[in-house]
């Protein structure tokens, strides 16, 4: 008897990604959408500016790309900075089209 050696080939596959959403929604207002963008998508003063305003030009725009559970986290900060600020700024994730 010989011993058999087995060859097993992983593939990993690479996570999924998610489009960070955040909505026009007439009320609030243009520096709040740039502070969120600065502040929980960290980044610059002219992304974030640029970002609102294809927010408010396209009613939405995609504050930024990440895995499963940091587009969560960053859905949660935003919904937990609109609480803490009394504004209604709606964001929403969705999968990133392959």
């Amino acid at each position: 008897m010989s011993d058999v050696e087995t060859l097993v080939k992983t593939q990993i596959k690479k996570p999924s990604l998610y489009n960070v959403i955040l909505h026009n929604d007439e009320v609030t207002p243009f520096e709040y959408v740039i502070f969120v963008l600065e502040e929980i998508f960290h980044k610059s003063y002219d992304e974030a500016l640029s970002i609102t305003k294809e927010i408010h030009n396209s009613r939405g725009g995609v504050a930024g790309t990440y895995t499963e559970e940091i587009a969560q986290q960053k859905v949660f900060d935003v919904e937990t900075a609109n609480s803490l600020n009394g504004y209604t700024l709606k964001v929403t994730m969705e999968e990133e089209w392959k």
